[in-house]
């Protein structure tokens, strides 16, 4: 049932269009404004008109009031028409255009709203704007790979530091060895060639014990020869 609809449908479209054409009811042409609607003071606004091929003038109107002239079409091909218009305060408002095929008027387009403002930079762009765009985040990008860097760099300077530090109190830290030798730093004023013992008593100790134990229990003969002179 639908194939057999849309050629109907399509049909009816054209015959429309034709009976619409006949009755003298020309289609809407479009309207903008170039580089943009929101222009500032003093640069120039290019609003264009665009209509069906072979139409022979071009009108502009701002709020139903005409206040350019219109434009002839010097080729038959030629679809669209340009008004330049340099941008003041009285430059913004709405405007509407519309196209004259050497019979009829046709209908006026939609309202193209255009705003002037005091700001004297560029009118905003797309393709500009994403080139600014890219460049804006290549200097971020470095910016914050440099302050990276920055940050690693003094935190490891910090940490080295640290870790010197705590190899320096471990060192002093030590615990010394059961009856080891030290030799300190002889002081100030002191002789420079004594050396310093630290003794066990109690090993010393032992080891008197142990000589004396050894000792022998028979007299001597300086002992027997005293005890006979003595008995005499």
């Amino acid at each position: 049932m639908s194939s057999h609809v849309i050629p109907f449908l399509a049909l009816a479209l054209c015959l429309g269009q034709v009976l619409h054409a006949q009755n003298g009811v020309l289609p809407r042409p479009s309207i903008r404004a170039e580089p943009a609607s929101v222009i500032p003071r003093g640069q120039t606004v290019t609003i264009v008109c665009q209509g069906p091929a072979g139409m022979d003038t071009f009108r502009l109107e701002k709020e139903g009031e005409v206040l350019y002239p219109d434009v002839k079409s010097l080729h038959e091909t030629e679809t669209q028409a340009s008004f330049p218009i340099p941008a003041s305060e009285d430059t913004a408002g709405l405007y509407r255009c519309l196209y004259y095929n050497g019979a009829n008027w046709s209908e006026r387009s939609e309202p193209l709203q255009l705003v002037v403002t005091e700001d004297p930079q560029t009118p905003w762009d797309d393709s500009n704007s994403s080139g600014l765009l890219t460049e804006h985040v290549s200097i971020l990008t470095g910016v914050s790979v440099a302050l990276f860097l920055c940050v690693f760099l003094v935190l490891m300077v910090l940490y080295c530091q640290r870790r010197k530090k705590h190899n320096l109190a471990t060192v002093d830290r030590l615990p010394e060895k059961d009856g080891e030798m030290r030799t300190p730093t002889p002081t100030a004023g002191g002789p420079p060639d004594v050396t310093y013992a630290q003794l066990d008593h109690q090993i010393l100790a032992q080891r008197t014990a142990q000589a004396a134990s050894l000792r022998p229990t028979e007299p001597t003969a300086e002992f027997s020869t005293y005890a006979a002179l003595a008995t005499r």
